[in-house]
């Protein structure tokens, strides 16, 4: 047997010998990213399932290695390091995606916490269904423990599409997300490289895959919670997350259409209907911090960033 030979069979092997890869992506969040970690290795793992946990550094030093070598130490499954020293996030993924050698990759943000039977759940929902892609919620970790005065049911800050175990969606992100390698890890590369320092890399993926028919799933059972720094806790940010989701919005539309200047004309044409009606109450959202004019605020943004899709800038 050749050495390419060789080195191909030990991979099998490999591949064989785990079933879920759970890839979390980090870049010097030390705190954050141990709790996401501790999370995994507290799972109550799926019967008979094989488990690892690979954790990619995207850091240019590789700052975290020490730190997931004295987690490996302790951890009742395995867990490897990767290191992207190149700053993007899809590469990132993308390189974590390399390293699995499961059959099912999950992702998880490195600022989430999953609940201890959050694999259990997302793999009942892909075999119950044979799904392709199974997306589970997330739900706010605010510092300091309580929701900002302006949102106090932490309504901006939750990714829950209210529907039970195994319906069929069409969005998602990976913070929270089960994937078939077989019918959805294809691409060459997986995550594009083009949303890597703006987000919207998951929206692109996730249109990719339904594009093709696969069955993206939800499970609400799934659960994650998202911590929220103070610094995030503001108007002024979420104002600026709604006009750079609605630039990624268009951007992801526009790149999986078949007639993309019809698209770009939709999307900006609804845009500008957008500010043009809620112009006068966005300006009253900065004196009046009522939840109709926040709306309306935030409504007013998401038809400027549709506007003004293409002046994207690196967020990351």
């Amino acid at each position: 047997m050749t050495p390419a030979e060789t080195g191909a069979a030990s991979k099998k092997q490999k591949m064989a010998a785990i079933d879920i890869s759970i890839v979390i992506c980090t870049v010097d969040r030390f705190a954050l990213a141990d709790r996401t970690i501790e999370s995994v290795l507290r799972q109550r793992i799926p019967h008979r399932k094989r488990v690892e946990l690979i954790v990619v550094d995207n850091s240019a030093e590789g700052r975290s290695r020490k730190r997931i070598a004295a987690k490996a130490a302790t951890s009742p499954f395995p867990v490897r390091y990767v290191h992207e020293r190149r700053p993007n996030i899809s590469h990132a993924r993308n390189a974590g995606i390399t390293a699995a050698a499961g059959a099912f990759v999950a992702f998880l943000d490195d600022d989430t916490e999953a609940r201890p039977d959050w694999l259990s759940h997302m793999v009942d929902v892909m075999v119950a269904n044979d799904g392709d892609i199974v997306v589970g919620p997330s739900y706010p970790d605010f510092e300091g423990g309580n929701a900002p005065s302006w949102d106090h049911d932490g309504r901006y800050y939750t990714r829950d599409q209210r529907l039970p175990d195994g319906a069929a969606i069409t969005k998602g992100a990976t913070c929270n997300i089960l994937i078939r390698r077989a019918s959805c890890l294809t691409d060459t590369p997986v995550f594009d490289p083009e949303f890597g320092r703006t987000g919207g890399e998951d929206a692109d993926f996730l249109a990719r895959q339904g594009r093709r028919g696969r069955r993206i799933l939800w499970c609400a059972t799934g659960i994650v919670t998202e911590f929220q720094p103070l610094d995030r806790m503001t108007v002024r940010y979420r104002t600026q997350r709604f006009f750079r989701a609605a630039q990624t919005h268009v951007r992801v539309a526009h790149k999986n259409s078949d007639n993309r200047l019809l698209t770009a004309v939709r999307h900006m044409a609804t845009g500008l209907i957008q500010v043009a009606i809620l112009f006068v109450p966005y300006l009253l959202s900065s004196w009046v911090q009522a939840p109709a004019f926040l709306k309306a605020r935030f409504k007013f943004v998401t038809g400027l960033g549709k506007l003004f899709w293409p002046l994207h800038r690196p967020f990351y």
